[in-house]
C-alpha cells in the first residue's frame, strides 16, 4: 500500500511542479483574449438578466406559460454559465484554484506515508484523492478557458487581416481613380484631344484588375429564401424554438477563400450554442458567425448546423447579414423577421 501511495504522491508532485506552472504561464500569455472573453461573458449575463425580466413580465399575461417557463429555465442556465465563466476568468481565483488543491493533496499524501494507524492513513489518502480530483476539474475548466481565449485571439487576427486587405484595396482604388481624374483634367485644360497615354492605359487596366479580383455574385439562402438585396421576410413564433437554415451560394467562376458569414440577431432571441457557429453578444445584438476555409466556384453549401433561435418578444426585426472573405469585399444585406404569437390556420 505504501508503494501505491508513493506513486500517487509522485503523480501529484508532477502536476504541482510541472503541469500547473505551464497552465499559469499560458494564462498569462492569453491575457488579452481573456479580457475580451470577460467583456463577452458580461454582455451574455446582462442580456440574460434583461430577457429574464421581460419573460417574467410576459408570464403575468398567462399566455403560453409552458413555453415561457421553458425559455426562463434556459435563460437562467445561460446566466449561471456566464457568471461561472466570469469567475473563472478572475486572476485572483485562477491561481489559488490551480495550486491550492494540488498543495493540499501533496501534503495529505505525504502525511499518509509517515502515519502508522491504518485509519489515519486512509483518511489522509481520501483527502489527497479529493484534492487531486478537484485540481483536475480546475485544470479542465482552465483548459476550456484557454481554448476559448485562443479562439478569440485567432478570430481577432483573422478579422484584422480582412480589414487591412479591405482598407488597402480601397486606398488603391481611390489613388487610381484620383490619378485618372488628374489625367482627364490635364487633358481638358490643355485643350488637346491627345491619344490615351501609356500611364492612363496602365491605370485603367489597374482599375479593371481591382474590380475583377473581388467576387460579387455571392449570397445567402435563409430558410429557402435568397437574400440578394431584394426585400426578404421570414416569420417566426414567439417562445417557439425554430431553426434558421443557412446556405452559402457562390455563383462566380472562382473560389471564395476564408469566408465568414454573419447575422446580427437581436438580444430578444435566445440562440442555442453549437459547434458550427460562434456567438458574440454586443449590447442589444448578438453576432452569429460561420467560418469556411473556402467554397469552390459555382457551389452551393448548406451549413452543417442551423441557427436555432427562440424569439422571446413579438415584433418586427431587421436582421443584418454579412459576407466577408479574402476575395470578397464586405457585403451586407437586411432580412426582416416577423415574430407573431399565434400560428395562422392554413388557407
Amino acid at each position: 500500500m505504501d508503494k501505491a501511495i508513493e506513486l500517487f504522491g509522485r503523480l501529484v508532485l508532477t502536476f504541482l511542479g510541472i503541469v500547473a506552472p505551464i497552465f499559469a504561464i499560458l494564462l498569462a500569455n492569453f491575457r488579452q483574449g481573456m479580457s475580451r472573453l470577460s467583456v463577452q461573458y458580461a454582455d451574455e449575463r446582462t442580456q440574460s438578466e434583461n430577457n429574464i425580466y421581460n419573460q417574467l413580465e410576459e408570464l403575468k399575461s398567462k399566455r403560453n406559460e409552458a413555453d415561457i417557463l421553458k425559455s426562463l429555465k434556459q435563460l437562467r442556465a445561460n446566466k449561471r454559465a456566464a457568471e461561472r465563466k466570469i469567475n473563472r476568468l478572475n486572476p485572483r481565483r485562477q491561481i489559488p484554484e490551480l495550486f491550492g488543491p494540488l498543495l493540499v493533496s501533496f501534503v495529505a499524501v505525504s502525511g499518509a506515508l509517515y502515519v502508522s494507524p491504518c485509519y489515519s492513513k486512509i483518511a489522509l489518502l481520501a483527502v489527497a484523492i479529493v484534492g487531486f480530483a478537484y485540481a483536475l476539474f480546475s485544470l479542465y475548466s482552465l483548459l476550456d478557458v484557454l481554448i476559448e481565449a485562443r479562439k478569440m485571439i485567432d478570430d481577432d487576427t483573422k478579422q484584422l487581416q480582412v480589414d487591412v486587405k479591405d482598407v488597402t484595396a480601397k486606398n488603391v482604388d481611390l489613388l487610381t481613380n484620383l490619378s485618372l481624374a488628374i489625367i482627364e483634367l490635364r487633358k481638358s485644360l490643355s485643350g488637346k484631344d491627345q491619344e490615351t497615354s501609356a500611364t492612363e492605359k496602365l491605370l485603367k487596366e489597374l482599375v479593371d484588375v481591382q474590380s475583377k479580383q473581388y467576387l460579387k455574385n455571392v449570397y445567402v439562402i435563409l430558410n429557402g429564401k435568397e437574400v440578394k438585396g431584394a426585400f426578404v421576410s421570414i416569420s417566426l413564433f414567439v417562445n417557439k424554438e425554430e431553426d434558421l437554415n443557412v446556405t452559402f451560394v457562390n455563383v462566380e467562376t472562382r473560389m471564395a477563400k476564408n469566408v465568414e458569414l454573419g447575422f446580427s440577431l437581436p438580444s430578444d432571441f435566445l440562440i442555442a450554442k453549437k459547434d458550427a457557429y460562434t456567438i458574440y453578444p454586443e449590447g442589444t445584438v448578438q453576432h452569429v458567425r460561420y467560418s469556411l476555409t473556402s467554397l469552390q466556384a459555382n457551389t452551393t453549401q448548406l451549413m452543417k448546423q442551423p441557427i436555432t433561435v427562440t424569439p422571446m418578444k413579438e415584433g418586427t426585426y431587421n436582421v443584418t447579414t454579412w459576407i466577408k472573405a479574402e476575395n470578397i469585399e464586405s457585403i451586407t444585406r437586411v432580412v426582416q423577421i416577423n415574430v407573431t404569437s399565434e400560428r395562422k390556420p392554413a388557407v
